[in-house]
């Protein structure tokens, strides 16, 4: 028995209500569903749903596996989501920074970061000031400047369509998380 095979069959069973709308939505036969499930429960020693010709119901121990279960496919479905092809960054990236920091911290990185996201058209726009960011049709905006929590990189960027600040300080000398960290606030 190809056990992953039964527990989507067994979940999306429950989930449609019958073998049959379990079935249609697997593109297999009712048949292949109800003899899996059947199967399943033979490997469990237990059963998992009520049949009747009314349709089918779950059983005490049923409901338990199946709750289990659908956080298991829940997650499994999302980190395919996560590992497959379709998440890879696409489309283009607008970003506006100081002239300086261009040079000096991102022009250095662009071949590379090119060359990780292919399908990234990366825009590099200048701007010297917030003014500037706002005029601007801008995915994000790096500002070096001096803030309210020491030399740090602010970015100015769009949170729920409003402007937020975020300030990042600079990692400490022995090379460890920054004390503070992150923090985004509404401007």
């Amino acid at each position: 028995m190809d056990k992953l095979r039964a527990i989507e069959y067994f979940v999306r069973t429950v989930e449609a209500g019958s073998f049959g709308a379990a079935a249609r939505s697997l593109d297999v036969s009712t048949p292949a569903v109800s003899q899996l499930v059947g199967t399943l429960e033979r490997s469990l020693g237990i059963a998992l749903l009520h049949r009747s010709p009314r349709g089918i119901a779950l059983t005490a121990d049923g409901r338990r596996y199946y709750e289990v279960l659908h956080r298991l496919t829940d997650d499994l479905r999302d980190i395919e989501r996560q590992l497959g092809p379709g998440l890879r960054p696409r489309g283009t990236l607008t970003v506006g920074m100081r002239a300086g920091v261009a040079q000096a911290c991102v022009m250095p990185h662009i071949a590379r970061f090119l060359a990780r996201y292919p399908e990234v058209d990366l825009i590099l726009k200048p701007v010297e000031t917030l003014e500037e960011v706002d005029s601007q049709d801008l995915d994000i905006a790096v500002m070096l400047e001096a803030g309210d929590l020491g030399d740090g990189v602010q970015v100015p960027h769009r949170i729920d369509r409003r402007r937020a600040r975020a300030h990042l300080q600079r990692p400490r000398e022995d090379g460890g998380p920054a004390r503070g960290g992150l923090r985004v606030r509404p401007v």
